[in-house]
């Protein structure tokens, strides 16, 4: 069976909550305990696994320390996969919430190696609609279009593991999702569907809150209403904006992030043969009917 690892803070509530799901369907896992970000006493560590240089050029502002803490877990995990060779593995954040029927994933034998990293979740991207392979009677794995924001519930190879790693040196040098672009290092990004995974993070995210006094504020975003705000937005990233104030220093980031995206919107609009994996999040029929009380509950926090 693909072994699981999940990263979480050592005597968080959150720790208590997974490991008791994971323990009730019979799954055995890794805790893999994260640096709090938040104590100053992990600055120094978080300091000396972080190219401070490289990530504010992706990114174009500075990373808070609950972030760094983030993107270092994960590369903490994928060093024990390279240690470890393990072929494929299961990676799960500790607001994941898994369905019963995840162990038949995991217990696939005939996992395609094309498969590099897929999603169990996606906050963000476009996927093809028309599925690229059927895993199980339930399940299919559609292949990404555009960079996708998974990172809470991945299945991820040792090759994209060692591909991380050698990119980065092992550092942090951008947000956790992810550190290198996986089309131009010829990584397959995917997701399976319907989703066995729900990401039951009460929508609330320190990392989020940390981010964004880090981020320059858009002063539009209080006054327009949100249909406006998109629409703009569209031309706003089309026309390289953000890139050309130096917003985004980093093309290859910006491309990536957020202009391939617009154009996959746009052509998705006549052509419509990709998901938005955006606007699925909260729709029931995109996840197992098990987890659906789940989305209920989501719904309504959004």
């Amino acid at each position: 069976m693909i072994p699981i690892f999940v990263l979480t803070l050592k005597g968080s509530r959150r720790e208590t909550i997974i490991r008791k799901r994971l323990n009730k369907l019979n799954l055995k896992f890794k805790f893999f305990y994260g640096v709090d970000g938040k104590n100053k006493k992990n600055h120094n560590l978080l300091k000396k696994n972080y190219n401070k240089k490289i990530a504010e050029f992706n990114l174009g502002r500075k990373m808070p320390y609950s972030e760094i803490a983030a993107s270092y877990g994960h590369l903490k995990i994928y060093k024990y996969i390279i240690k470890k060779k393990i072929n494929r593995s299961l990676i799960l954040e500790d607001d994941a919430w898994p369905s019963k029927s995840l162990k038949k994933v995991l217990m696939k034998k005939n996992f395609p190696k094309k498969f590099h990293l897929v999603g169990l979740n996606c906050y963000d991207g476009f996927v093809e609609k028309k599925p690229d392979f059927k895993l199980t009677k339930k399940f299919s794995i559609h292949k990404a279009k555009t960079h996708l924001i998974t990172i809470s519930a991945y299945l991820i190879t040792l090759k994209a593991c060692t591909k991380i790693i050698k990119k980065t040196k092992g550092k942090v040098i951008t947000v956790p999702d992810w550190p290198i672009n996986f089309i131009k290092n010829n990584i397959n990004s995917s997701i399976l569907l319907p989703y066995p995974v729900i990401i039951d993070d009460k929508n609330f995210s320190y990392l989020r809150s940390d981010r964004d006094l880090n981020t320059p504020k858009n002063l539009l975003r209080k006054i327009l209403p949100n249909y406006l705000i998109n629409f703009f937005s569209l031309f706003f990233y089309i026309l390289h904006i953000p890139f050309l104030t130096g917003r985004y220093p980093d093309y290859n980031f910006f491309k990536e992030h957020f202009f391939d995206k617009k154009i996959a919107f746009l052509k998705n609009l006549i052509l419509k043969n990709l998901i938005n994996t955006k606007e699925i999040y909260c729709e029931k029929k995109f996840y197992l009917e098990e987890l659906h009380y789940k989305v209920d509950a989501i719904k309504k926090l959004y």
